[in-house]
């Protein structure tokens, strides 16, 4: 199920960067729709962004800790075998795993804007 979002972001993606760039080009009179490695690169890391989500909840379901009633992430569907490691089955795994993904993209936010800067 992850890769069909997937892909469904990667499309929604794609259209909104190709009509952006769009107006870009009519406004400088320019009539024709190329694709950039910029556009490229914000499609994959979109799609990406999406998938990673899944790879987060297979991680950290179920969700015992917080819902005693959660079975885990569906293969495909709602009817479909329900897997997850296990993570947030307890209060330290839960906290733990939310400090640690919050730190890394806050230390990769930092890393990415002190380059940006020099």
């Amino acid at each position: 199920m992850s890769v069909i979002w997937t892909i469904i972001a990667m499309i929604i993606t794609t259209f909104i960067t190709m009509r952006l760039n769009s107006k870009k080009e009519q406004e400088k009179t320019i009539k024709s729709l190329s694709w950039s490695m910029i556009d490229i690169n914000t499609t994959l890391i979109i799609g990406l962004l999406v998938f990673s989500h899944w790879v987060l909840d297979f991680i950290g379901w179920p969700m015992s800790a917080i819902n005693p009633y959660a079975t885990g992430v569906p293969l495909l569907f709602d009817d479909a075998v329900n897997i997850g490691l296990g993570v947030y089955r307890t209060w330290i795994g839960a906290l733990s795993m939310d400090l640690g993904v919050f730190f890394v993209g806050l230390g990769l936010y930092i890393y990415y804007m002190k380059r940006i800067k020099k």
